[in-house]
């Protein structure tokens, strides 16, 4: 990973919300020490609601994360997949994400922990870290060229924990202590 200078942080999520509530105060304050913040979205979010239809829904979610994410002036991009359509074991699945990760050049990415409850979080936290060794392999064609170093990866807290045992903490203002 680079020094503290001009870094690119990747947050991956599955769902439109995830990032900005398990992580949202740490890629604002990547944005504020100056570093390039992208937020990445894996499904739609399309059957999150009991009553809102799943594409009506899927806009609504799809607006709400693009609007977070340009608080912070972060790019946001949509891997295009359904809730609840999305497995860990794909090839096709790693070669997408790979691409992603060719795509931004992260020095840094954010995901679900590989232990959490919902499908689709370990679907994500099983492909970003597949995909982001694979991400350096040049022989491995995707539409982006092979990188030269792996991305550090960091996992965000699931939602109650999950036995989840962090050693790192984002204090985003410091005169609280």
């Amino acid at each position: 990973m680079k020094g503290s200078d001009n870094m690119r942080i990747l947050g991956l999520g599955a769902h439109p919300d995830d990032l900005e509530i398990n992580c949202g105060g740490t890629l604002a304050r990547f944005h504020q020490l100056g570093h390039q913040v992208v937020m990445a979205f894996a499904c739609s979010g399309d059957k999150g609601h009991f009553r809102i239809p799943p594409a009506e829904l899927a806009e609504i979610r799809k607006q709400e994360a693009q609007e977070a994410a340009a608080v912070i002036q972060a790019k946001s991009i949509w891997l295009g997949y359904q809730d609840g359509e999305i497995v860990g074991e794909s090839l096709q699945n790693r070669d997408i994400f790979i691409d992603l990760i060719r795509q931004v050049q992260p020095d840094l990415i954010l995901t679900h922990s590989p232990v959490d409850y919902h499908a689709d979080h370990t679907a994500v936290s099983r492909l970003v870290v597949d995909a982001a060794f694979m991400s350096t392999v040049p022989h491995l064609k995707t539409r982006y060229p092979a990188l030269n170093d792996v991305p550090q990866i960091y996992f965000i807290e699931p939602y109650g924990g999950m036995a989840f045992q962090p050693d790192v903490y984002v204090i985003s203002n410091p005169h609280i202590l």
